[in-house]
């Protein structure tokens, strides 16, 4: 359950705010309301997969590598062969961005030995 956020205004000479603007104080009591909703302050999928795919893509060694990027409801999955178990890391690292929920690393390590 998320919290709305309030606004305590004091007011100030007198006055307090009102839809109309400012209007004279009846007391010297604390307004309390209900702050207006934002429509949807988490960033969309696909501005989240473009910050994530910048961010692998600046990289030295991730920027090279073909990972696919899925974004769905902040849901990231990350798809693709990467050369360590610590690019694979480094890769979740890397998609933490706000408005991420959740990662889901199916990145696959090349098998060294080739």
């Amino acid at each position: 359950m998320n919290a709305l956020p309030i606004i305590i205004t004091l007011p100030a000479w007198g006055l307090v705010p009102d839809a109309g603007g400012l209007v004279p104080s009846t007391s010297a009591a604390f307004h309390v309301r209900e702050a207006p909703r934002v429509a949807d302050a988490r960033p969309g999928d696909a501005d989240l997969q473009q910050r994530i795919m910048e961010r692998l893509k600046s990289h030295d060694a991730l920027g090279k590598r073909p990972i696919e990027v899925d974004v769905r409801q902040g849901h990231v999955t990350l798809r693709g062969r990467v050369r360590s178990a610590f690019e694979k890391t480094h890769a979740s690292f890397l998609a933490i961005v706000p408005g991420v929920t959740d990662i889901d690393n199916q990145l696959e390590v090349e098998d060294s030995r080739r």
